[in-house]
């Protein structure tokens, strides 16, 4: 049997098993598609490894407890392994294919498989699972065009420690951050806390000196209301606006009168200092210290029952948490929050954006150890089924003894997609509370005006919406796609973009596709087309979608279907030019129809939230 990664099969009839890609026929198997297909088996399995993995006694204490700090805290929860993130760890997606590749072999008892690949650790990874399952391997390679020397290719090359060294000269770019302190942060019952991002902010708010959040939309106005104000503590993203501006903007709103209260304002960053940074050194170096002395991972890393090792693929992450750019970043993040939240008053309650990211464990150590009260975790969109990192092994969500992972009293979930999601994955309902789904609480008053059937619409050519995706790679591929596709479709197409916040193209991008550009949002303009077509990754689809508008996702062969939509009926998902075309055609002449029941709670009143908050 053949397995194809980067390089063509020599045209032999051998049975095909294609790594890339999810497109399949009668005489190839796609292993993207059988991972797909398997995913509910799959997905606890990794799942299950993860959890094992911390708990596996290494020199005769669980490797979790080997990192960690003075305060009781494991910096293990930060590790990149266990962050699990498809969008951090590259790999993930191989050692998921991996797995389902052994169910293929197993079941077809394959004798023998030659893989055609340049990829030296995919490679090292297989040859190990044939070896164990006893299935005679080979390998076709070729040689790897010689690539120029620059910058990025020079710091890659560096070793892990000396990356990190340099990364701390990021946290001479927000020093500045500084002069937001001392904070007057509000005090008493009357007041609710909120970790978020600096990022996706109403541009006509900013501009008249308001803060608008669409990740929290009409809540903190509701909240506000009945008396409760707001604490902010902010991650700073840059593409948001420049460090000098973001300090008077949040300088103005932290000196608004009490009648026009927009919140006492902070970014994470204001509270470095010089012997801050000297914790977040010494803490590196401890860190690095502890994983350096750890033997006999790779055994480690082999998921129970399975013959699969994850050790190649996963080494880097596992490196560059110890010693690297990622080590330095949890290093900051958890001496950051513990002079932050020593800092904010007693809060009763917060919130905090929802997403499993490694520097929300350090946060919610940080956020108990000070005294604060209840904390909720709040998921502020969908929640996509290979989100590995929103996902715990159930054994996680309860969890007792030393250094076990911080997790919120409860998570508030925004409607009947997520909280499927969560039960499906263990979690128990007690733990979980529902919500309004602030972000698509405009559907109430936004009446669908998206045509329902090709033959209603006479505009020539084809007006699509391309949704794009938060990465320049996929956004680019998901363009080039179009383009070629766009010469199949009968009529043309008239492409207008929208670009995800974080996403900045440039001309060559477009792969000369015909095009416009938007920044509007989404409810002002979906009625305007005929069809979208959207990232795997973006919920933005969704919006699409709830609003009437036919929907065809993008499969990218090199990520798993990070797609809301996933086995949703009547979405299309394609992953060549030609099945873009076709499926354009076929859903702009068919109603879309989804109900926004099926997916959110939806109330103008926020009476769950105000369950939540307020009872």
């Amino acid at each position: 049997m053949l397995l194809l990664d980067d390089l063509p099969a020599p045209g032999e009839s051998e049975p095909v098993l294609k790594w890339r890609g999810y497109d399949e026929d009668a005489d190839a198997t796609s292993v993207s598609r059988h991972l797909d297909r398997r995913g509910d088996v799959l997905r606890a399995r990794y799942l299950a490894f993860v959890h094992d993995l911390g708990e596996a006694t290494i020199r005769g204490r669980p490797l979790r407890e080997h990192f960690e700090a003075s305060d009781g805290f494991s910096l293990w929860w930060m590790n990149r392994v266990p962050e699990k993130s498809p969008f951090k760890s590259s790999r993930i997606f191989d050692c998921l294919r991996l797995l389902a590749l052994e169910e293929i072999l197993i079941e077809r008892g394959v004798a023998s498989l030659t893989l055609h690949s340049t990829d030296d650790v995919l490679a090292t990874s297989v040859a190990a699972l044939c070896h164990a399952l006893d299935v005679q391997f080979s390998r076709v390679s070729a040689p790897k065009p010689r690539r120029s020397l620059r910058m990025r290719r020079i710091y890659d090359s560096l070793p892990h420690f000396v990356r990190g060294l340099l990364s701390f000269r990021h946290l001479a770019l927000r020093w500045g951050f500084r002069q937001l302190r001392p904070m007057k942060w509000h005090v008493g019952d009357g007041s609710l806390f909120a970790c978020s991002y600096f990022f996706n902010l109403d541009p006509r708010a900013t501009a008249s000196g308001r803060f608008h959040s669409r990740q929290w939309e009409s809540l903190p106005g509701w909240l506000g209301e009945r008396g409760i104000r707001m604490n902010w503590l902010h991650h700073y993203l840059p593409d948001t606006m420049p460090v000098d501006a973001s300090i008077s903007f949040l300088r103005g709103l932290n000196e608004a009168k009490i009648d026009s209260d927009e919140g006492r304002h902070a970014f994470l960053e204001s509270y470095l200092s010089g012997p801050l940074l000297w914790r977040v050194f010494r803490q590196w170096i401890r860190t690095l210290l502890a994983g350096s002395r750890l033997t006999g991972l790779e055994a480690a890393f082999r998921p129970y029952g399975s013959a699969v090792c994850f050790w190649p693929l996963l080494a880097e992450d596992w490196h560059n948490s110890l010693a690297g750019t990622a080590a330095v970043s949890n290093c900051v993040w958890y001496v950051l929050f513990d002079a932050a939240l020593a800092d904010l008053p007693r809060q009763k309650r917060g919130l905090y954006l929802y997403e499993g990211q490694g520097w929300e464990a350090a946060f919610l150590h940080a956020w108990r150890k000070h005294g604060h009260g209840e904390i909720i975790a709040v998921p502020h969109s969908s929640t996509p089924f290979w989100y590995l990192n929103i996902y715990d092994d159930p054994r996680c969500v309860s969890p007792t003894g030393p250094c076990r992972k911080p997790l919120p009293d409860r998570w508030a979930l925004n409607g009947p997609m997520a909280w499927d999601s969560f039960i499906g994955a263990g979690y128990p309902p007690d733990r979980l509370a529902p919500v309004e789904a602030l972000r698509y609480q405009y559907l109430l008053s936004a009446a669908s005006t998206a045509p329902t059937s090709r033959q209603s619409i006479t505009s020539v050519p084809l007006h699509l919406l391309v949704l794009g995706d938060f990465t320049r790679d996929q956004t680019a591929r998901m363009l080039a796609q179009l383009a070629q596709a766009s010469s199949m479709v009968e009529g043309g197409l008239q492409v207008t973009i929208k670009l995800h916040p974080s996403c900045h193209l440039d001309d060559g991008d477009v792969g000369g596709l015909r095009c416009e550009f938007t920044t509007r949002p989404l409810s002002e303009i979906l009625s305007g087309f005929d069809v979208a077509f959207a990232s795997n990754t973006t919920s933005a689809g969704l919006d699409a979608l709830l609003s009437g508008l036919p929907l065809v996702v993008f499969l990218d062969d090199d990520v798993m279907n990070h797609s809301p939509l996933r086995g949703v009926d009547g979405v299309s998902f394609v992953g060549s030019a030609t099945e873009l075309a076709a499926a354009l055609q076929v859903v702009a002449s068919t109603h879309a129809g989804a109900a926004s029941a099926k997916f959110f709670w939806l109330d103008a009143g926020l009476p769950r939230w105000n369950a939540l908050l307020l009872s």
